[in-house]
């Protein structure tokens, strides 16, 4: 009987050791698969560079526009970073679900190393097999505590210049409304210019959102799940005058869809 037991007990390691190595290999072929497609455009956010598997560990090489992301206040605040990133482990969707499953399938552990495109600075952060699977079991976080970690995620790289008249000052929530607030150079722009014309203002807007790539989706929709509309309030820095361009959370679906 003693024999048996232990025949059986063998057995049973044999068939987990096998299933792992099942579950390697279909991450490995995954990870192949999508580094074929490097490097991969993230919209406005920059570009995937490369993806590898190596010693479970799950590797993205990501080189970041340095006018959408601040790589030295990422490098000076990666628990922000990191727990902005395990949001978007929690309830994925589309073909983040595909590879996250597949990467909790094989008990690996993931990197992100993220380059500045113009400076050359980099910053990296793990998020190790027992962390993902802690965000996978993890139902207290709701709507709201996403799109705050979000939010402080964004606000931890502000005031950033975005082009010769407009600096982004900080990303709010307001009632029933996520704004984005700017202050413009009014010898540069007039606020009543910019509001005789927000119609071409709103339309170049959806545009980038339409183009944004994954990371801009990831945040439309977490606005969209709370139910809010995404605002562009642009304050003149002298007149203190204000105009914005709101979209709303119907307009803020199709843009998605």
């Amino acid at each position: 009987m003693k024999k048996m037991m232990t025949m059986a007990a063998l057995m049973g390691c044999v068939v987990m050791l096998l299933a792992g190595c099942l579950a390697e290999n279909k991450l490995k072929l995954a990870v192949e698969t999508a580094n074929k497609q490097c490097p991969f455009s993230m919209g406005t956010a920059g570009n995937l560079e490369s993806i590898y598997y190596e010693d479970g560990l799950v590797t993205y090489i990501l080189a970041i526009n340095e006018q959408v992301s601040n790589i030295k206040a990422m490098s000076e605040n990666p628990d922000v970073v990191k727990r902005t990133i395990m949001t978007n482990f929690i309830n994925p969707e589309g073909e983040l679900k595909t590879m996250h499953d597949l990467i909790l399938d094989a008990n690996a552990s993931v990197r992100y190393v993220y380059k500045g495109k113009d400076s050359g600075d980099f910053f990296e952060v793990t998020i190790t097999a027992d962390e993902l699977k802690a965000a996978e079991d993890n139902t207290s976080l709701n709507a709201e505590d996403k799109l705050n970690a979000e939010i402080e995620a964004t606000n931890m790289q502000l005031p950033m210049q975005v082009d010769e008249a407009t600096v982004l000052e900080k990303l709010v929530v307001e009632g029933n409304s996520v704004v984005y607030l700017y202050q413009v150079d009014e010898s540069v722009v007039s606020i009543d210019n910019l509001k005789s014309n927000s119609d071409a203002t709103k339309e170049n807007l959806k545009n980038m959102l339409e183009n944004g790539g994954p990371l801009v989706q990831t945040f439309l929709k977490k606005v969209i799940d709370t139910g809010r509309n995404l605002g562009y309030c642009y304050i003149g820095n002298e007149s203190g005058a204000t105009t914005e361009v709101v979209f709303t959370t119907d307009e803020l679906q199709k843009i998605l869809h």
